[in-house]
């Protein structure tokens, strides 16, 4: 009878945010920061990884909700 669930989505190879947004569907994400955890895994550069965890958006429509920390410049980017 839940009707809202917590998750916090960990990601470490290209790609797999994709794989876990399409099976969880989430109406609204939340990304706080980005640092150089997992680069091997992302892209090398920690741009990359704000790009593979900015992924989460791909999928939304006009009813979802993103939410960035706004003192993150490498999360505002399209």
């Amino acid at each position: 009878d839940s009707q809202a669930v917590v998750l916090e989505l960990g990601i470490d190879k290209i790609g797999q945010m994709h794989e876990m947004v399409q099976v969880i569907r989430p109406t609204i994400g939340l990304i706080t920061t980005v640092s150089a955890a997992h680069l091997e895994g992302l892209g090398n550069t920690v741009a990359g990884v704000a790009e593979q965890k900015r992924a989460i958006f791909d999928f939304f429509d006009q009813t979802c909700v993103g939410i960035i920390n706004g003192d993150v410049p490498l999360l505002d980017r399209v």
